[in-house]
């Protein structure tokens, strides 16, 4: 009697569940890591890659390389000028009195040293060209360091005729901020 076997021998029993294997091969030994976290390993490292220059682009020298490879643009640089409360500036002012305190705000981001010169003036009327040729009152200067910033109060004497006018703070005869008040006669708040 004769008997025949195949090449790969008898069928084996079905063994205990475990990973599928590979057709031809074998399965993952205890070095080999999985398939699935074979696959994730690419993105795991641009992850992490991305992670690392998001961070270093935050730093200063970080900054400097992505703007001399054109990816980032400079720093915007500004001068800053504000009233310091805009709601509490003073509504009457009564010629030949102190002004009342009109405080403003300068802040230097140049990027570098920078002086100032600020001047405050009355003009009679409603803001618009008369505003850039009021004369002033006050004026001054102020050196700040980049990033600095300095609070001015000027003090004067008001010269104003009765009605409207506009009180403007001119910086480098560049920038200006104003308020409208109302000029009186006397403390009464009588006009003309």
């Amino acid at each position: 009697m004769e008997s025949f076997t195949t090449a790969g021998g008898p069928p084996r029993p079905p063994g205990p569940a475990g990973p599928p294997r590979p057709p031809g091969g074998t399965a993952p030994g205890p070095g080999t890591p999985p398939r699935r976290a074979a696959r994730r390993r690419p993105y795991i490292v641009l992850l992490a890659a991305v992670l690392v220059l998001g961070g270093l682009s935050q730093t200063p020298p970080g900054q400097a390389l992505l703007r001399a490879a054109g990816v980032a643009g400079a720093t915007e640089t500004y001068s800053e000028l504000a009233f310091a409360d805009p709601p509490n500036l003073p509504r009457e002012l009564v010629s030949g009195a102190e002004l009342p305190p009109v405080t403003f705000h300068v802040r230097n981001a140049t990027g570098q040293r920078r002086a100032y010169t600020w001047s405050l003036g009355l003009t009679a009327g409603q803001p618009g060209k008369a505003e850039a040729a009021a004369r002033p009152l006050a004026k001054g200067e102020t050196t700040l360091a980049d990033g600095g910033s300095a609070e001015i109060t000027p003090r004067v004497r008001v010269v104003c005729r009765p009605g409207p006018l506009t009180v403007a703070v001119r910086l480098d005869a560049r920038r200006a901020i104003s308020f409208q008040a109302e000029c009186l006669n006397d403390l009464t708040g009588r006009q003309g």
